[in-house]
């Protein structure tokens, strides 16, 4: 039925984006040390990076929306893997560099990561039929609100690193 895809989907794409945001939020509270930079550089990455994302996917053909989808997603799971391996490593040795050097560095590693993380939603609303696309919006909306505090709550369980395995392979599954 589409109403189950529909809210598997939203559901899945609302949870993993967030509890990316919130374990790259707190990576970046432990070298820039200051709550407020770090939200408003995640933040500000991820809406940016992932509107444009978004944006970009209105060049996408119907009939390609698909393959671009997967290939969103790969991508998606691709660069959060190299994350999860090279993120804190990189960012422990920025440690003690200027706010400035660990601004730029996180702008770079995780911009690419947002764009593609803007393209699942989008891909997928335009391939609705019109009564499901309120309803799409709505289950996104209540996942993302679910999503900060069910990732902080996992992340204090099974660990940031563990948190973000968990939202990658989410993503994986999606398409």
């Amino acid at each position: 039925d589409a109403r189950w895809r529909v809210l598997v989907y939203f559901t899945a794409i609302g949870l993993a984006f967030l509890f990316i945001e919130i374990v790259f939020l707190q990576k970046m509270l432990l070298v820039v040390h200051h709550p407020t930079v770090a939200l408003a550089l995640v933040l500000a990455i991820f809406l940016i990076a992932s509107g444009a994302g978004s944006a970009w996917t209105t060049r996408v053909r119907d009939e390609d929306a698909r393959r671009c989808l997967i290939i969103a997603v790969s991508g998606i799971a691709l660069l959060g893997f190299l994350h999860s391996v090279i993120f804190d490593p990189l960012l422990g040795a920025l440690a003690g560099r200027p706010v400035a050097a660990c601004i730029a560095v996180a702008i770079v590693l995780l911009a690419p990561l947002a764009f593609l993380m803007g393209m699942p939603f989008p891909l997928a609303i335009r391939g609705l039929e019109e009564p499901l696309v309120p309803w799409a919006w709505g289950i996104n909306g209540c996942a993302s609100v679910v999503s900060p505090a069910l990732a902080t709550l996992l992340a204090i369980d099974i660990g940031f690193t563990a948190a973000l395995w968990l939202a990658l392979l989410v993503y994986a599954l999606i398409p």
